[in-house]
């Protein structure tokens, strides 16, 4: 293989690169929510943990892992087509 690659190749690794990121991303993001939802049920048994703050503790991470999923999704798709 030579050191000159063309653009469809460098759009090829570029999408498994992406797709390679965000599947670490999900198991990263998978344990953060776990340890976030034992965190919040562990506090509430000392004191009361407001709802919003309940609501950003489980909710960043659990979009985060949503947007990482769709980018999975996509960047397979998109892999098969080519």
């Amino acid at each position: 293989m030579s050191n000159f690659s063309t653009p469809g190749e460098k759009a090829f690794r570029k999408l498994e690169s992406a797709k390679e990121r965000s599947l670490r991303a999900i198991l990263f993001t998978i344990g953060l929510l776990l340890f976030l939802i034992a965190a919040v049920l562990m506090a509430e048994r000392f004191f009361r943990v407001p709802f919003w703050l309940e609501a950003i503790f489980i909710g960043i991470p659990a979009f985060t892992l949503i947007g990482d999923t769709i980018n999975v999704v996509t960047c397979t798709k998109r892999l098969r087509a080519k």
